[in-house]
């Protein structure tokens, strides 16, 4: 047994043994360019989330248009989709459920 006994409170937990790999990268590699991709499409895209969170909250009718939607037990969330759409474009490229709804 490789585990090592760690006196707690009341009972005494087993700690297994934890192997960390470390895999190194370049943020800059020529073919993934992940530093590239981070700057220009996550936290462009992280921002306009926020910003559509934001004004969905501050816009009554669209907040209760979304609640509504969502409420809905029927199937359809084309309307929720819909919404999230008009607010954040770059989702209809995105693999998400709204496709798999027809």
């Amino acid at each position: 047994d490789n585990s090592e006994k760690i006196p707690g409170d009341h009972a005494e937990k087993n700690r297994a043994d934890i192997v960390i790999h470390v895999s190194r990268l370049s943020l800059d590699e020529p073919i993934m360019q992940h530093r590239r991709n981070w700057n220009e499409v996550v936290l462009p895209r992280l921002r306009s989330i926020v910003d559509a969170v934001y004004k969905v909250r501050g816009d009554d009718s669209k907040r209760y248009q979304l609640l509504g939607a969502l409420s809905m037990n029927d199937g359809k969330e084309e309307e929720a989709w819909n919404l999230l759409h008009g607010e954040c474009p770059w989702l209809l490229n995105c693999d998400t459920a709204f496709y798999k709804l027809s």
